[in-house]
């Protein structure tokens, strides 16, 4: 984009330089120019889902696609998680003073929502998570919901560029909720966690966290 820019802007600079029989012809660039612009971008989003891919791929050796099947967590799980967010790190060192604000923060928002996609889906497509693996689980994604925010400008922003953010705060604080405290978010459907989880991915919460009582099949019978 910047090639780009000074292409355009390329003629009218260095036209006095140019001989007097030039000097009276319109000469442009802008072909060339919107040329330039689509390879850069082009090439930028490759290398954007290269860095996404990178991502991915330590999550898939973190150990929480066994979610389901271990009683507690492997240090993988830990350390995948802490280097996905090294990761987002180096792209604000790399990216930030190159990039104009607006695309850099939607850069590194789409990747980092790839990663918490990732980590909601993960989570929430088990059948059984024990109530230590849970604890865990608050501690570690705490971690990612304290430091993601730390690579936008202004850390409120996340939010605003990362489109599941939301969804995987709410999914941190079910984690760690009794039923009552599950039953006053959801709130008859008009509640914070409502609006991130349709009923369905609530229940299979409920299901995979807290054992089989009449308290939690009330509960699960009361949300629609």
């Amino acid at each position: 984009m910047y090639l780009a820019h000074h292409l355009l802007t390329l003629a009218h600079e260095y036209r006095d330089k140019l001989p007097e029989s030039l000097q009276q012809l319109n000469l442009t660039f802008t072909d060339q120019t919107l040329i330039l612009r689509n390879v850069g971008s082009e090439c930028f989003l490759e290398h954007m889902r290269y860095q996404r891919d990178i991502i991915i791929d330590i999550l898939k050796e973190s150990g929480l696609a066994a979610l389901g099947q271990v009683s507690e967590l492997p240090s993988s799980t830990e350390r995948a998680l802490r280097q996905c967010i090294r990761q987002l790190e180096l792209l604000k060192t790399v990216w930030l003073d190159v990039l104009p604000i607006n695309i850099y923060c939607r850069a590194v928002g789409c990747i980092a929502n790839s990663m918490v996609e990732d980590l909601i889906l993960r989570v929430t497509s088990v059948e059984d998570i024990p109530a230590n693996v849970a604890s865990d689980l608050v501690i570690m994604f705490n971690t990612v919901a304290t430091r993601a925010p730390m690579i936008f400008p202004e850390s409120e922003e996340i939010a605003q560029y990362v489109r599941k953010w939301r969804k995987f705060l709410e999914l941190i604080k079910v984690l760690g909720a009794s039923l009552k405290e599950i039953e006053i978010r959801w709130a008859s459907g008009k509640g914070p966690l409502a609006k991130e989880f349709t009923a369905i991915q609530v229940k299979q919460l409920i299901r995979a966290l807290f054992q089989n009582t009449e308290r939690r099949s009330i509960l699960l019978a009361s949300i629609k």
